[in-house]
């Protein structure tokens, strides 16, 4: 491998980082912009306390951003699968030219499934739903 080849292995590899953190960031932003539409929901509702139909509807307009943000944040999640999928490639020029991956990360680059931040995603649907429950409570609780 000469020098060349190894910088635009390298900056293959550091494009796809940077997806992967734009990724990210776009799926927290989401979460953020859900949430806060649902809060303003909730302190609506809360403003219409006494209109039972109206409390009914942003209940069900909270429940619709939060499966929206839902849909967007697995959309995002499946772009930045794609992305460190397809740096399994210049990671595996880079190992069969010498460069030691397994001693410098401690692991081998391979595919990976849609489920690989299983645990962020389990976090960003717990958030979602729970970003509902005000707007429920106001509907089902003080309404009645």
């Amino acid at each position: 491998m000469n020098e060349h080849e190894f910088h635009v292995a390298c900056a293959i590899l550091e494009d796809h980082r940077k997806l992967i953190a734009a990724g990210k960031s776009q799926r927290w932003d989401v979460i953020k912009w859900a949430v806060t539409i649902n809060v303003a929901l909730t302190t609506a509702s809360i403003a219409l306390q006494g209109h039972e139909n109206a409390a009914k509807r942003l209940f069900w307009l909270a429940l619709m951003v939060a499966v929206i943000a839902c849909g967007l944040v697995l959309h995002y999640n499946n772009r930045m699968k794609n992305t460190r999928n397809d740096s399994v490639t210049p990671e595996a020029y880079l190992a069969n030219n010498g460069v030691d991956f397994l001693a410098i990360t401690g692991r081998r680059s391979e595919q990976v499934s849609w489920l690989y931040d299983w645990q962020e995603l389990a976090i960003f649907t717990a958030i979602l739903v729970l970003s509902v429950v005000p707007t429920w409570v106001v509907w089902t609780v003080l309404v009645h």
